[in-house]
């Protein structure tokens, strides 16, 4: 029964025939489906993918086969008007109901409930994908109708707590399940997912986490995706986050303030932890204050700006150069010891102006958008995260901030910074007046 229905699911979808008007039927079916499958991981897999179905058709029932991964889709509007915004119609994008984000849930709950007397999870590896598959659909489902849902966010913010029993099942579930806590953290900022203040809540936790991914997976992906959490949670909850970032930050500027670059170095990663740490500058600066201190240094600031430009080519993300452009120049008016590096900070602030000026014709190859820091799996959390306008990067006009951090400097070391100005090269110096428009 179960792999007929699931099979029946994939049929109707792919042949185009919409399914959205029986999906309160057939979410009744899933918790029955569940308890059919007695332990077997084959059909566990199975009722987990028709739930995941089920929510990809809800949300946008025009599309034939939204596989695993569905492509980013428009995010509705908050203040709905029904004379403008009529109802949608059979084959148009709809919220998903509450009974099948409900029933999601209790799936994801049957599936990592832990079991035996010490609380361990035994489930397999495959399976827990599976289920982290269907938890970010079900956060990514959520819409302004159901903002602060007490049912959901009982459930939501229950389940994070998991996470770590998941990541005792294999390091390959660790990019999945970061990417769970980036829907969790946007979420919960837009619509109390979780109950409110997730990353406070969560923050010992997720520390460990982030701390151990950084620790034991330096050549993996799953690095990365902790550093993209990094982000994340910098992003959409400043405030709340220093629990949870205090450690990995810590972590981070001791790596690039003890020069390990060089043959051998993952540039990407160290680029990344460098980059993590500017946005910490420009949304936390206690963070990166208490991270800079732990590296137990009086030069940290400028050692950690120098392996900084000299990854300057493992920045590919147009909106990280732009962030690492501010950040370093907001670092020039922090410390005096950050003087010998203004021709370097200048020139790399002038190659980012020059990058995000509009061409018609560019000469080189432009530099990879926002999007591209995340593989097709992620692509709609980044789409998401833009539309949230939470960024305060993305819309700093990137002209205009860097003369401020000009001016700050100038007016942090005086006579000092003036010195260092008439030092530069006479044409890097044509170029800071042409680029900064003075």
């Amino acid at each position: 029964m179960i792999q007929l229905l699931t099979r029946l699911l994939a049929a109707l979808d792919e042949g185009g025939q919409p399914i959205a008007g029986h999906l309160d039927a057939l979410q009744q079916w899933l918790p029955t489906a569940w308890a059919a499958c007695h332990g077997e991981q084959l059909l566990m897999e199975a009722v987990l993918d028709a739930a995941s179905t089920m929510l990809a058709v809800a949300r946008c029932p025009r599309r034939s086969n939204p596989g695993p991964h569905p492509r980013p889709h428009p995010r509705p509007d908050p203040n709905p008007d029904p004379e403008r915004d009529p109802d949608p119609g059979p084959n148009q994008a709809r919220p998903a109901p509450l009974p099948l984000l409900l029933a999601s849930l209790q799936l994801v709950d049957a599936a990592t409930q832990p079991d035996g007397a010490g609380g361990m999870l035994h489930a397999a590896g495959g399976l827990m994908e599976v289920a982290l598959r269907l938890w970010k659909s079900a956060l990514a489902s959520l819409h302004p109708a159901l903002r602060a849902e007490p049912a959901l966010a009982a459930g939501f913010g229950g389940l994070a707590a998991r996470l770590p029993l998941v990541l005792e099942l294999g390091d390959e579930l660790l990019r999945p399940s970061m990417f769970v806590l980036d829907w969790c953290a946007l979420q919960d900022a837009h619509l109390l997912a979780c109950g409110g203040r997730f990353a406070a809540a969560h923050g010992g936790m997720m520390a460990a986490l982030l701390e151990g991914a950084l620790a034991r997976n330096p050549e993996r992906r799953g690095a990365l995706a902790a550093i993209g959490l990094m982000h994340t949670l910098l992003i959409c909850a400043p405030a709340d986050s220093a629990e949870a970032l205090g450690p990995p930050l810590a972590a981070c500027a001791r790596t690039l303030t003890h020069a390990l670059t060089g043959e051998g170095a993952n540039e990407l990663l160290l680029a990344a932890m460098a980059g993590v740490l500017g946005r910490a500058l420009l949304s936390a600066p206690s963070l990166f204050e208490a991270a800079l201190a732990a590296c137990h240094t009086a030069d940290a600031l400028p050692r950690l700006a120098t392996a900084w430009l000299q990854l300057g080519d493992s920045i590919l993300l147009s909106a990280h150069r732009k962030l690492a452009a501010v950040a370093l120049g907001q670092m020039l008016g922090l410390d005096a010891a950050m003087l010998p590096l203004a021709p370097e900070v200048l020139s790399f602030a002038v190659s980012v102006l020059a990058e995000q000026a509009p061409r018609d014709e560019p000469d080189s190859p432009p530099r990879r958008c926002e999007s591209a820091r995340f593989a097709h799996e992620h692509a709609e959390f980044a789409a998401a995260l833009e539309a949230s306008g939470l960024d305060p990067v993305r819309g700093l006009e990137l002209r205009a901030t860097l003369q401020q951090c000009v001016a700050r400097a100038a007016a942090a070391h005086g006579a000092a910074f003036g010195a260092a100005m008439q030092a530069l090269d006479p044409d890097l110096m044509a170029q800071v007046q042409a680029a900064f428009g003075s």
